[in-house]
């Protein structure tokens, strides 16, 4: 179930064609956030699943990047 959420969550930042440090989230299930940021095009994704509610784990890990909406 996490290959999905995982999955789902770095699908808007592969096909995003934009220049910048971007980062998407979703909620799944179980109190879980998951966070997927990219700094540019050509890095790495990196992905995070956090709880709900750990708000600090979750601003360190978003700490200047920009939410993409989709």
């Amino acid at each position: 179930m996490h290959e999905y959420y995982f999955r789902e969550c770095m699908t808007p930042l592969v096909n995003n064609g934009n220049i910048g440090s971007f980062y998407h989230f979703m909620y799944g299930s179980h109190g879980t956030e998951y966070i997927a940021k990219r700094r540019s095009y050509q890095d790495f994704i990196k992905i995070k699943a956090i709880g709900y509610m750990d708000y600090t784990q979750r601003k360190k890990f978003i700490n200047g990047y920009t939410r993409l909406a989709v």
